[in-house]
Protein backbone atom coordinates (compact mmCIF):
# COMPACT_ATOMS: atom_id res chain seq x y z
CA UNK A 1 0.00 0.00 0.00
CA UNK A 2 1.27 3.44 -0.92
CA UNK A 3 1.92 6.04 1.71
CA UNK A 4 0.81 9.55 0.94
CA UNK A 5 2.46 12.44 2.75
CA UNK A 6 0.67 15.76 3.10
CA UNK A 7 1.62 19.12 4.50
CA UNK A 8 -1.47 21.11 5.49
CA UNK A 9 -1.21 24.86 6.15
CA UNK A 10 -3.83 27.23 7.46
CA UNK A 11 -4.05 30.77 8.78
CA UNK A 12 -7.05 32.72 9.98
CA UNK A 13 -6.89 36.51 10.49
CA UNK A 14 -8.55 36.25 13.93
CA UNK A 15 -6.13 34.80 16.51
CA UNK A 16 -8.96 33.31 18.63
CA UNK A 17 -10.35 31.41 15.63
CA UNK A 18 -6.81 30.35 14.70
CA UNK A 19 -6.33 28.84 18.17
CA UNK A 20 -9.54 26.82 17.78
CA UNK A 21 -8.44 25.67 14.32
CA UNK A 22 -5.08 24.55 15.72
CA UNK A 23 -6.94 22.48 18.34
CA UNK A 24 -9.17 20.72 15.77
CA UNK A 25 -6.81 17.89 14.90
CA UNK A 26 -4.58 15.94 17.25
CA UNK A 27 -1.14 14.55 16.46
CA UNK A 28 0.42 11.25 17.46
CA UNK A 29 2.96 13.28 19.45
CA UNK A 30 0.49 15.28 21.54
CA UNK A 31 0.74 15.00 25.30
CA UNK A 32 -1.27 13.26 26.44
CA UNK A 33 -1.50 10.99 23.40
CA UNK A 34 -4.68 11.31 21.36
CA UNK A 35 -7.57 9.45 22.94
CA UNK A 36 -9.23 7.84 19.94
CA UNK A 37 -12.41 7.27 21.96
CA UNK A 38 -12.76 11.02 22.51
CA UNK A 39 -11.35 12.14 19.17
CA UNK A 40 -14.74 12.84 17.60
CA UNK A 41 -16.21 14.59 20.64
CA UNK A 42 -13.13 16.84 20.78
CA UNK A 43 -13.47 17.57 17.07
CA UNK A 44 -17.17 18.39 17.46
CA UNK A 45 -16.47 20.62 20.46
CA UNK A 46 -13.72 22.57 18.70
CA UNK A 47 -15.71 22.92 15.47
CA UNK A 48 -18.74 24.17 17.41
CA UNK A 49 -16.55 26.75 19.17
CA UNK A 50 -15.68 28.17 15.73
CA UNK A 51 -19.10 27.80 14.13
CA UNK A 52 -21.79 27.28 16.78
CA UNK A 53 -24.61 26.98 14.22
CA UNK A 54 -22.97 24.53 11.85
CA UNK A 55 -19.95 22.98 13.60
CA UNK A 56 -21.63 19.65 14.28
CA UNK A 57 -23.01 19.43 10.74
CA UNK A 58 -19.56 20.17 9.26
CA UNK A 59 -17.97 17.45 11.40
CA UNK A 60 -20.55 14.96 10.11
CA UNK A 61 -19.76 16.00 6.52
CA UNK A 62 -16.05 15.44 7.20
CA UNK A 63 -16.70 12.04 8.75
CA UNK A 64 -18.81 11.07 5.74
CA UNK A 65 -16.01 12.12 3.38
CA UNK A 66 -13.50 10.06 5.39
CA UNK A 67 -15.84 7.07 5.45
CA UNK A 68 -16.42 7.28 1.67
CA UNK A 69 -12.65 7.31 1.18
CA UNK A 70 -12.41 4.07 3.20
CA UNK A 71 -10.63 5.90 5.95
CA UNK A 72 -10.97 5.64 9.71
CA UNK A 73 -11.23 8.34 12.33
CA UNK A 74 -7.54 7.81 13.12
CA UNK A 75 -6.88 9.27 9.63
CA UNK A 76 -7.79 12.62 11.19
CA UNK A 77 -4.73 12.45 13.47
CA UNK A 78 -1.58 14.09 12.09
CA UNK A 79 2.00 12.95 12.51
CA UNK A 80 3.23 16.36 13.62
CA UNK A 81 2.39 20.05 13.91
CA UNK A 82 4.46 23.21 13.65
CA UNK A 83 4.18 26.94 13.14
CA UNK A 84 5.81 28.53 10.12
CA UNK A 85 5.72 32.15 8.99
CA UNK A 86 2.40 32.89 10.70
CA UNK A 87 0.73 29.69 9.47
CA UNK A 88 0.01 26.52 11.37
CA UNK A 89 1.30 23.42 9.61
CA UNK A 90 0.44 19.78 10.09
CA UNK A 91 2.00 16.72 8.50
CA UNK A 92 -0.30 13.78 7.72
CA UNK A 93 0.50 10.29 6.47
CA UNK A 94 -2.30 8.34 4.84
CA UNK A 95 -2.78 5.23 2.75
CA UNK A 96 -4.01 5.24 -0.83
CA UNK A 97 -7.23 7.07 0.09
CA UNK A 98 -5.31 10.03 1.50
CA UNK A 99 -6.08 12.28 -1.46
CA UNK A 100 -9.82 12.11 -0.75
CA UNK A 101 -9.32 12.40 3.01
CA UNK A 102 -7.13 15.48 2.61
CA UNK A 103 -9.67 17.05 0.26
CA UNK A 104 -12.27 16.51 2.99
CA UNK A 105 -10.04 18.08 5.65
CA UNK A 106 -9.34 21.17 3.51
CA UNK A 107 -13.07 21.53 2.76
CA UNK A 108 -13.92 21.12 6.45
CA UNK A 109 -11.53 23.82 7.64
CA UNK A 110 -12.65 26.21 4.93
CA UNK A 111 -16.32 25.55 5.63
CA UNK A 112 -16.15 26.14 9.37
CA UNK A 113 -13.96 29.24 9.04
CA UNK A 114 -14.34 30.67 5.50
CA UNK A 115 -11.81 33.47 6.00
CA UNK A 116 -9.08 30.87 6.53
CA UNK A 117 -6.29 30.55 4.01
CA UNK A 118 -6.08 26.75 3.88
CA UNK A 119 -3.85 24.76 1.52
CA UNK A 120 -2.29 21.32 1.36
CA UNK A 121 0.38 19.62 -0.72
CA UNK A 122 0.12 15.82 -0.98
CA UNK A 123 2.83 13.62 -2.47
CA UNK A 124 3.22 9.92 -3.07
CA UNK A 125 6.14 8.08 -1.53
CA UNK A 126 7.48 6.35 -4.64
CA UNK A 127 6.84 8.41 -7.74
CA UNK A 128 7.22 12.16 -8.09
CA UNK A 129 3.56 13.16 -8.32
CA UNK A 130 1.70 15.66 -6.23
CA UNK A 131 -1.75 17.04 -5.57
CA UNK A 132 -2.12 20.65 -4.50
CA UNK A 133 -5.25 21.81 -2.65
CA UNK A 134 -6.56 25.30 -1.97
CA UNK A 135 -9.84 26.39 -0.46
CA UNK A 136 -11.18 29.10 -2.77
CA UNK A 137 -14.63 30.67 -2.99
CA UNK A 138 -16.33 28.06 -0.83
CA UNK A 139 -14.82 24.97 -2.43
CA UNK A 140 -11.65 22.94 -2.65
CA UNK A 141 -9.63 23.34 -5.82
CA UNK A 142 -7.38 20.34 -6.48
CA UNK A 143 -4.64 20.29 -9.09
CA UNK A 144 -2.54 17.23 -9.77
CA UNK A 145 1.01 17.50 -11.04
CA UNK A 146 3.71 15.06 -12.14
CA UNK A 147 7.04 16.86 -12.10
CA UNK A 148 10.21 15.60 -13.70
CA UNK A 149 13.86 16.51 -13.30
CA UNK A 150 14.00 18.49 -16.56
CA UNK A 151 11.30 20.86 -15.34
CA UNK A 152 13.17 21.30 -12.08
CA UNK A 153 15.95 22.95 -14.04
CA UNK A 154 13.66 25.55 -15.59
CA UNK A 155 13.97 29.05 -14.22
CA UNK A 156 10.23 29.56 -13.68
CA UNK A 157 8.14 27.27 -11.53
CA UNK A 158 5.25 25.44 -13.25
CA UNK A 159 1.81 27.09 -13.17
CA UNK A 160 0.47 24.81 -10.42
CA UNK A 161 3.36 25.77 -8.14
CA UNK A 162 2.84 29.45 -8.82
CA UNK A 163 -0.92 29.16 -8.18
CA UNK A 164 -0.49 27.20 -4.94
CA UNK A 165 2.32 29.33 -3.52
CA UNK A 166 0.75 32.69 -4.48
CA UNK A 167 0.37 34.80 -1.36
CA UNK A 168 2.32 32.43 0.90
CA UNK A 169 5.41 33.57 2.80
CA UNK A 170 8.76 32.61 1.26
CA UNK A 171 9.38 30.18 4.14
CA UNK A 172 6.65 27.86 2.85
CA UNK A 173 7.96 26.01 -0.20
CA UNK A 174 6.35 22.66 -0.85
CA UNK A 175 6.67 20.21 -3.68
CA UNK A 176 9.26 18.06 -5.37
CA UNK A 177 10.57 20.82 -7.61
CA UNK A 178 11.31 23.03 -4.63
CA UNK A 179 13.10 20.09 -2.99
CA UNK A 180 15.13 19.50 -6.15
CA UNK A 181 16.01 23.19 -6.44
CA UNK A 182 17.16 23.25 -2.81
CA UNK A 183 19.27 20.13 -3.42
CA UNK A 184 20.89 21.84 -6.41
CA UNK A 185 21.82 24.84 -4.22
CA UNK A 186 23.71 22.61 -1.75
Amino acid sequence: MAELHTNLYFKHPNSDVQQHLVALFKTINDTPSPDFDNLLSDLRSNASAITPDAGEMRVEALLQAVKEAYGETHDLVAESRYDIAGYHGMHFVHGSSGDDIMGGIVQFIGDIAPETDVRACLAGDDDPWEIFYRYENGRVVMKAYEPDYEEAEEEELPDVYQWWHAGLPQDIKDGFINDWLEDDED
